[in-house]
């Protein structure tokens, strides 16, 4: 089997065996006929051309698995779609002119999908047909143009990571408190999104590991501990760049956590307590204004914390 992403050439050699097949960057404007000599793909990365639309010789690979598609002039899909029956990673990041409307309806008719990135595509709105893709797990959105997440988003019950930074939400906290109504979320980003009250509903994602709010200022940090504390599993919080002066003692209660990032904010001190957490590996201070006999009282309170940044 010609495992890993290789070349048009390099598939060649093998046709029968070939699996996986890389032509980004190729500056293609159409999909190359020379697809069907693959039967058995299960992966092709098309990222970094010219392509517009789909074109019917992608529908011959009914077996393909994961198809990548970032950065083109995508502006519409394909209405056979939905032949497309075995994928279950799809990327389709930094497409401005995909008419969002059209698409993601298609989309819904991907039972299987389980990976999808539209990031940077400006998008406004997820239609209601959005929420059919009831199989979806991993789920990017960051540097789009939205103002809402659509009703129902719950229905998306099998999502566990969740990237959302970046877009204008009308209200943060509601928009947040939605995306917690995903028990079963693990990992989620929610950067540069106006957040300042974190909502309660957080306090519910027992499975959450990984929490990035940074380029948050003004983030109310005691809401986000009222919630925090409740989450046995969190190991990895990112508050860079919050407008953080101060961080209350409560951070220690956080006992799972192993990383810790505060990078940016006008820091004037840092509880002592938090040389004493347990699990705390690595601690971020990349542009602070912290006096280094601060930072140099943590080392000593607890010689094995990774201090970066000073």
């Amino acid at each position: 089997m010609l495992s890993g992403h290789v070349s048009l050439r390099e598939a060649r050699a093998d046709a029968s065996r070939a699996t996986h097949l890389s032509l980004s960057h190729a500056r293609l404007e159409e999909l190359p006929p020379d697809l069907l000599e693959f039967p058995n793909l299960r992966r092709i990365e098309l990222s970094h051309n010219r392509l517009t639309r789909l074109s019917d010789v992608i529908f011959d690979l009914p077996g393909l698995e994961k198809l990548s598609l970032r950065d083109n002039r995508l502006v519409k899909l394909h209405d056979r779609l939905e032949a497309l029956g075995s994928l279950r990673k799809l990327n389709l990041s930094l497409n401005p002119s995909l008419d969002a409307d059209v698409a993601l309806t298609q989309l819904a008719r991907l039972p299987r999908l389980e990976v999808l990135s539209l990031s940077d595509s400006r998008l406004s709105h997820l239609p209601e047909a959005f929420m059919a893709l009831r199989s979806l797990k991993v789920l990017h959105l960051h540097g789009n143009a939205l103002r809402t997440l659509p009703s129902g988003f719950e229905a998306l019950y099998r999502m566990q990571k969740l990237s959302l930074d970046g877009n204008p939400w009308s209200d943060a906290t509601a928009t947040l408190d939605q995306a917690c109504r995903l028990r079963n979320l693990a990992v989620l980003a929610y950067r540069e999104s106006g957040l300042v009250r974190v909502p309660a509903a957080m306090g519910g994602l027992r499975s959450l590991v990984h929490l990035d709010l940074g380029r948050n200022p003004g983030l109310d940090v005691e809401s986000l501990l009222e919630a925090l504390t409740r989450l046995p599993r969190l190991t990895r919080l990112f508050l860079h760049d919050c407008g953080l002066t101060s961080l209350p003692e409560r951070i220690t209660e956080l006992k799972s956590l192993t990383s810790l990032t505060l990078s940016g904010n006008p820091l004037q001190g840092l509880p002592a307590a938090l040389a004493r957490m347990p699990s705390l590996q690595e601690l971020m201070l990349y542009r602070t204004p912290l006096e280094p006999g601060a930072v140099e009282a943590l080392r000593r309170g607890n010689p094995r914390l990774r201090i970066l940044g000073f």
